[in-house]
């Protein structure tokens, strides 16, 4: 089952900025603006230890 390894949050004037990287190896990344979605992606990005496994 898949989690939240960690979540990052960035507050800027305007609006904050959320990070939330999955164990899965998802990295969302959403901008919220009054409290309101603006933006949104999810991408999966490869372990260091996937890279590694792959070269040998």
């Amino acid at each position: 089952m898949r989690h939240i390894i960690e979540m990052q949050t960035v507050n800027l004037s305007s609006c904050e900025l959320i990070y939330s990287f999955w164990s899965d190896g998802i990295v969302e990344k959403a901008i919220t603006r009054n409290k309101r979605v603006v933006f949104y992606d999810a991408r999966r990005h490869a372990l260091k230890q996937d890279e590694e496994t792959e070269d040998a």
